[in-house]
């Protein structure tokens, strides 16, 4: 025991120097960076558009419910009942008088608010309003089960003015019964009618544990696609999978089995953060270049209102105008450089300095983009 003490200690204190070290490299005084660089990137024309920084306008739309689990029949005599629900039959609140009862677990708006909240934190989006969403439904019928094809998606577009639909699909909602009391039973049976109380001591002991990890598991596979509006085309598709156990009930109540299957969506949900965040995170610009002789001190346009926090990572842009071949057009061709900048602790409201440890890639005018690669 004192050893696994000590160890804890130990992890504890590397812990602090680790995130003391990581505190350290980006606490800055600013006062001390007395070399200004004046070196300036040309704006091409066809890039300046990405300079507006105006805000993506975002819909979230109900699931595709493509599991055995939804609405659901019920009848009974009693206070409780069995749902059918395709794969499972399992206890729930029922009429009291045995009349028909419509049960709905209304899994495909249920993580809705997760999604639109994760959205709002990236600080770039402007989301589509519920109540509009009503007003457009009566017409294309997008909350009736979220299936879209891409015209109905570019048809959205037209009428809401939004530049992205986010939605997916509940692909699958599987369980399985855990009964491992059963089989520990059988042994403390035999055991009771043995002379051995250590014996009779141990396969109690066995079957209560036995007991408590008997349950419920659930697993439930959800996928998130970002739908261009302007072309109805898929931006960015993937599947996410969790678990979840309802221990010590091999009979869970349909209350009961609703909410472990939400919590299991909520619960994937935010592995998808940063790759939200890659679609629609803030692009700044670099405004200053300030060097003490050793690293490089950059400010951008971007401080607290942009939700700009110390330690954040970003990454330098490469903007190219280029002229199409075939059609004659004129576009930008926008890359990711290798050179990372980290926020210092000097954040502003509107501003915020970042520091780097090389002046390659850095020129006034160039963008910055959030890295969510961590």
């Amino acid at each position: 025991m004192r050893y696994i003490f000590l160890y804890k200690i130990f992890g504890l204190f590397v812990a602090v120097l680790l995130f003391a070290s990581c505190a350290s490299k980006t606490d800055i005084n600013i006062d001390k960076y007395t070399k200004s660089i004046n070196k300036s990137f040309k704006i091409p024309e066809s890039c300046k558009k990405y300079y507006t920084m105006k805000k993506q306008k975002v819909a979230v739309v109900n699931f595709t419910n493509n599991s055995t689990f939804g609405r659901a029949n019920t009848k009974s005599s009693s206070s409780h009942t069995k749902v059918g629900l395709g794969f499972i039959s399992i206890s729930g609140s029922a009429d009291k008088h045995g009349n028909t009862k419509v049960v709905d677990p209304r899994l495909a708006s249920a993580f809705i608010p997760k999604i639109e909240q994760m959205l709002l934190n990236t600080k770039a989006v402007e989301l589509y309003s519920r109540s509009d969403m009503d007003k457009i439904d009566t017409e294309l019928k997008l909350q009736d089960s979220g299936l879209l094809d891409s015209n109905t998606v570019v048809k959205f577009g037209k009428l809401s003015g939004v530049n992205f639909i986010i939605t997916g699909s509940i692909d699958y909602v599987k369980h399985k019964f855990q009964n491992y009391s059963q089989y520990s039973g059988g042994l403390l049976n035999a055991a009771a009618y043995s002379d051995n109380d250590n014996l009779l001591l141990l396969s109690a002991g066995i079957h209560l544990v036995s007991a408590l990890s008997d349950g419920t598991d659930i697993e439930v596979g959800t996928t998130l696609k970002i739908l261009d509006v302007k072309t109805g085309k898929i931006m960015f598709s993937k599947q996410v999978e969790e678990k979840v156990s309802i221990r010590s009930n091999t009979k869970p109540t349909y209350e009961e089995l609703v909410g472990a299957v939400k919590y299991s969506i909520n619960k994937a949900l935010p592995s998808l953060k940063a790759e939200l965040s890659k679609h629609f995170s803030q692009t700044g610009y670099i405004r200053q270049i300030k060097t003490d002789g050793d690293r490089f001190a950059v400010q951008i346009n971007m401080g607290r209102d942009s939700n700009i926090k110390q330690s954040d990572k970003f990454f330098v842009l490469n903007l190219e105008s280029f002229k199409d071949p075939v059609s004659g057009k004129v576009g930008c061709d926008i890359s990711k450089t290798g050179t990372i900048l980290k926020a210092t602790n000097n954040i502003n409201k509107k501003n915020s300095w970042l520091i780097s440890d090389t002046i390659d890639n850095l020129s006034k005018n160039k963008l910055v983009k959030k890295d969510f690669d961590d």
